[in-house]
């Protein structure tokens, strides 16, 4: 009895283990944002709302208001702008759907249910951290 008790007790710390260290997979497609990347928060009418670049694993965003802000609750288009490997000012562009959230401070990735904040994606899928300015 005392043996199963023991199982019982490594197996829920495993599986607190597990849960607690699982992170949020990487954009389809994007499996790293590496430094010297380009990111833009574009309108649906090719408006520029913020533009950015990595550099030691901060995405510093520069949005023209004074406010620091995006426009809230907006749809728009991540762009990002990867270096190639061989050749730094050769560029792949993808794009990513996403809306702003209602403070203007972040975005938020996906449909529905399954929305997740730019910046917890960055942070936990690429160890990049988002500053907005």
């Amino acid at each position: 009895m005392r043996h199963l008790i023991y199982l019982m007790m490594i197996l829920k710390g495993t599986l607190l283990a597990i849960t607690l260290a699982a992170t949020l997979s990487p954009l389809t497609g994007i499996p790293v944002i590496p430094e010297g990347s380009d990111v833009k928060v574009v309108s649906l009418d090719a408006a520029v709302y913020a533009t950015g670049i990595v550099k030691a694993r901060v995405l510093t965003m520069n949005t023209p208001t004074a406010a620091k802000r995006l426009p809230a609750n907006e749809r728009v288009q991540l762009w990002i702008g990867i270096p190639s490997a061989t050749d730094p000012s050769n560029r792949e562009l993808k794009s990513v759907p996403a809306v702003t959230t209602a403070t203007g401070t972040d975005l938020l990735i996906g449909e529905g249910k399954d929305r997740v904040s730019l910046t917890q994606l960055l942070r936990e899928a690429y160890g990049i951290r988002l500053e907005m300015r």
